[in-house]
C-alpha cells in the first residue's frame, strides 16, 4: 500500500525517542498510551492534543468552541482506548490581546467540557504568545488490565460506528465557506459507550481525522479491509446530508475530510452481536453497524446505490501534500469524490 506522509513524519519524529520498558502499546498501534505500572497494579492511559491549527484558520473562531475541543479531542483518544477518565493537565497559551469575553467564554468552554467527560482539570500552564494555542495531557485508568488497541480485527467481523458519520466534516465545511450549518456541533463524550466496546470489541479507533483516514489505518495496521454496505441516510449525519444536498457537494466528501466527528470505529465478533446490542440498549445507544471486515484490503462505500473504491491513500495524502492549501484542498477532494460517484 502506497505510504502515509503523516504516518511517516510521526515515525521520522520518535524514532530516536528513548522507550519505556512499561508501555505495552506499540507506535500507531493505539489512540493513548498504554503504561503497566506494576504486575498486580492498574493500566494507565495517556494521551495528549493540541488545538492550534484549528484557531489560526478560524475553524474554531468560536472561543466557547475552541475550550470544548481541547478537553473532547482528548477524551476521545481515551474512549479509544477503553479507558475510565482521571483527571486533564492544561495548558493555555494565549495572545497578549486576548480580551476578557473571549477569555471567559474559552474557560466555560473548558469547564463545561470539563464536566461532561468527567475529566477534572488537574492543573497545568499558562503562557503568553503572538497567537492562541491549547492543549491538554489526559489520564485515564484501564480497571480490567486490559485495553483497545487498533489492531485485532479478523475477516467477517462486524464493523460499527458509535454514531452517525460526517459532522466533522460538515461543519468545517461551513465554517470556511462563512455558512450557518443547520446544527450545532459539539462532540460528546463517549465513556459510557466505551465501557461496552471494551467489553467485546477487536479492535477500536476515534474519527479525529475523518472516517476515511480511520479505516484505512485499521486497514493498513490488520491487513484486511472494510465493506460498508450501508447507504449515506443511515450512515451520515444529518448535517452531512443537508449541506451535501445545498450545495451539489457528493455525500462521501463528509467521509473523507480531515475533520473528524470524533465517534468510535470498532469491530465486533458476530457471535457477540446480540449481547453487545442488549448491554447498549441498557444505556439507550443505537450503535451504527456499518458493515463487515474483509479479507480482502481496500475499503468499499455504498453510495446511492452504486459501491464506490476509494483511493484512501490518495485522500489521505491530499491535505499534506498541498500544504495547508485549504481551498486547493477542498476543490480537489470534491472534484475526485464527484468523478468517483458518478463512475468517471
Amino acid at each position: 500500500m502506497k505510504a502515509i506522509i503523516e504516518n511517516q513524519f510521526i515515525e521520522a519524529l520518535a524514532r530516536a525517542f528513548p522507550r519505556s520498558e512499561k508501555q505495552l502499546n506499540a507506535l500507531q498501534q493505539s489512540d493513548a498510551e498504554i503504561l503497566k505500572l506494576s504486575e498486580n497494579g492498574p493500566w494507565l492511559a495517556f494521551t495528549m492534543d493540541s488545538i492550534a491549527e484549528e484557531i489560526e484558520s478560524g475553524l474554531y473562531a468560536d472561543p466557547y468552541l475552541a475550550g470544548w475541543m481541547t478537553v473532547m479531542v482528548n477524551a476521545s483518544d481515551l474512549a479509544a482506548v477503553g479507558a475510565d477518565p482521571l483527571g486533564l493537565l492544561l495548558n493555555e497559551t494565549l495572545s497578549a490581546s486576548t480580551d476578557d469575553r473571549f477569555l471567559q467564554d474559552l474557560q466555560r468552554g473548558l469547564a463545561d467540557a470539563a464536566i461532561a467527560g468527567g475529566l477534572p482539570i488537574l492543573g497545568g500552564d499558562t503562557n503568553t504568545a503572538n497567537h492562541t494555542e491549547l492543549s491538554a495531557c489526559a489520564v485515564g485508568i484501564l480497571p480490567e488490565n486490559r485495553y483497545l488497541s487498533r489492531i485485532g480485527c479478523q475477516a467477517n467481523e462486524l464493523l460499527y460506528a458509535s454514531g452517525r458519520l460526517g459532522a466533522g466534516n460538515a461543519f468545517a465545511f461551513a465554517q470556511l465557506q462563512g455558512l450557518a450549518p443547520n446544527g450545532e456541533f459539539k462532540p460528546q463524550p463517549h465513556f459510557k459507550q466505551a465501557k461496552i466496546i471494551r467489553q467485546f470489541a477487536t479492535c477500536c479507533m476515534d474519527t479525529s481525522d475523518g472516517f476515511i483516514a480511520t479505516v484505512d489505518q485499521l486497514m493498513r495496521l490488520n491487513r484486511l479491509g472494510f465493506d460498508v454496505w450501508q447507504p449515506p441516510e443511515t450512515l451520515l449525519h444529518p448535517m452531512a446530508l443537508q449541506i451535501a444536498a445545498q450545495f451539489g457537494v457528493p455525500k462521501s466528501a463528509f467521509l473523507a475530510g480531515i475533520h473528524g466527528e470524533f465517534e468510535l470505529i470498532f469491530t465486533i465478533p458476530p457471535e457477540k452481536k446480540t449481547a453487545f446490542l442488549q448491554q447498549a440498549d441498557q444505556i439507550r445507544w443505537q450503535p451504527i453497524l456499518l458493515g463487515e471486515v474483509s479479507a480482502h484490503q481496500g475499503l468499499r462505500l455504498n453510495m446511492a446505490g452504486r459501491t464506490i473504491r476509494p483511493d484512501t491513500a490518495f485522500i489521505r495524502n491530499l491535505f499534506d501534500s498541498r500544504r495547508g492549501r485549504i481551498e486547493q484542498y477542498i476543490q480537489e477532494i470534491i472534484e475526485y469524490l464527484t468523478n468517483l460517484e458518478k463512475g468517471a
